[in-house]
């Protein structure tokens, strides 16, 4: 059972009671906190007689008072805690559910449920209001075996860990691989470390392809830090980007981190990827990470406030041109000290691309797009994967899955393009131009009419 109370000389505070059902006897646990995290919010065990001297008579209910269910898990913790963190926050999360209740008799109130909670009273279950399916009770009987001397019969899957990383260092091949590019006159990597010395927040923005991504990954890869990439998305929810309650697999629930939280705790890189699909009412939580608070606010884990690790560093990519984004708000934006400009960049291209006339034709397609004739984006990528296919499946193949790319009414255009470059593109990469059987007959045909027609005039003068 959970109470929590109030007076108005504890300001910001207040004090909460959790009766524990524990081995037959009760466990009494509180604390008086602000509603953040630390060492001075822990909860404490005490007694009916302590806590008769701490509540005062002005203190009131805040709500209703709630109960949860205590489940093997919660025991195990007891067991091997002094308490179980898990049923803490599963009975602070059902209280911020229940209705405003002012009653004056908090000890009172503490000690009817203490006696209840001892005699295992069934009345205690209509306090129990999180509507979970289970068929634990609320008051554990006492077992007459511990759980490590009972026999483990059951292959139930274990509950999952609520500790988990979803923050990875990227391979290093993605490192190995990079082609770098100088922006604004400086090299890529050497802006990102001063983002990272500095505490500055990165925006990349630019066309589809063009590595903004891959950049972000392959610096993290070569500097051997932990990254957390969140594509944006327009359902995307805030649970997904900072964490929530999840069924702990024994009948009870817990909290785990999403990337976001995972990168503030423990460091690393937070990558916003395509940013401008995120909803804007998400970026409340984020304003303060991306300024010089650094911190989140997890409101659905008891409002806490959390302070990013000294590493943490912020990147964010978008495409502007994108249909079904939105454009990032003055205050998002402006949280962004470092802006660059991300485009097709014919240095990294060279490197990546040998064939000067495939770069040529697809030069040739960008300015055209440019000018309004193509609205499919024409990304680095698409040379990379064109070199790969004519060297595996076959320059025919490659032309037209290059081309399957366009809309259906652009693909015509393109392929006249391809012609217009064929020669050239098959020379550079080795491959003997096609000749068309038919054509060939013709123009030997014509040439030796031409050839009979030459020796007759001479035999004529």
């Amino acid at each position: 059972m959970f109470i929590e109370s109030y007076e108005p000389s504890m300001g910001n505070h207040r004090r909460q009671v959790l009766v524990v059902p524990y081995k037959g006897g009760v466990n009494l646990y509180s604390r008086v906190t602000d509603g953040t995290k630390g060492t001075h919010n822990k909860w404490e065990p005490t007694n009916l007689d302590t806590l008769s001297g701490e509540i005062k008579d002005s203190e009131n209910t805040t709500r209703k008072p709630v109960g949860v269910y205590v489940t093997a898990a919660d025991m195990r913790a007891i067991d091997s805690k002094g308490y179980s963190p898990v049923l803490t926050t599963k009975a602070v999360s059902a209280h911020n559910k229940s209705i405003a209740e002012a009653n004056a008799d908090v000890i009172g109130i503490v000690t009817n449920f203490y006696s209840q909670v001892e005699m295992g009273d069934d009345q205690l279950e209509e306090y129990v209001i999180d509507n979970r399916a289970t068929t634990s009770p609320l008051v554990v009987p006492v077992p007459t075996q511990t759980l490590d001397d009972m026999p483990q019969q059951s292959t139930k899957a274990s509950a999952p860990a609520f500790n988990v990383s979803l923050a990875t260092v990227p391979p290093m091949r993605l490192a190995e691989r990079y082609i770098h590019r100088k922006v604004y006159g400086v090299e890529d990597f050497d802006i990102f470390d001063r983002a990272r010395a500095d505490h500055i927040n990165v925006l990349i923005y630019g066309p589809t392809g063009p590595g903004k991504t891959t950049a972000v990954e392959a610096w993290a890869a070569s500097r051997g830090l932990r990254m957390a990439t969140v594509s944006g998305n327009a359902s995307m929810e805030s649970r997904q980007l900072f964490g929530g309650f999840i069924p702990d697999g024994n009948g009870g629930y817990g909290w785990i981190d999403g990337p976001v939280t995972d990168v503030v705790r423990n460091g690393g890189v937070l990558l916003l990827d395509e940013m401008n699909f995120i909803s804007p009412k998400i970026y409340t939580t984020l304003y303060p990470l991306t300024d010089g608070r650094r911190t989140i606010t997890l409101l659905d884990h008891m409002g806490e406030t959390i302070e990013a690790h000294p590493d943490v560093t912020v990147f964010a990519t978008m495409n502007p041109d994108y249909v079904g984004t939105t454009p990032l708000n003055f205050a998002m934006r402006n949280r962004f000290d470092i802006q660059l400009a991300w485009d097709y960049d014919d240095s990294v291209e060279e490197k990546l691309v040998d064939s000067k006339s495939l770069r040529t034709l697809v030069k040739q397609l960008r300015t055209e797009a440019a000018k309004g004739q193509y609205d499919t984006p024409i990304s680095t990528n698409m040379l990379i994967e064109f070199v790969d296919f004519v060297n595996k499946l076959g320059y025919e193949f490659a032309v037209e899955n290059f081309i399957a790319h366009f809309g259906a009414e652009e693909q015509a255009s393109v392929r006249l393009v391809f012609q217009t470059h064929e020669y050239n593109i098959r020379e550079d990469f080795g491959i003997a131009p096609e000749i068309n059987n038919d054509t060939a007959e013709t123009e030997l045909t014509l040439a030796e009419e031409l050839t009979a027609w030459v020796s007759q005039a001479k035999a004529n003068v």
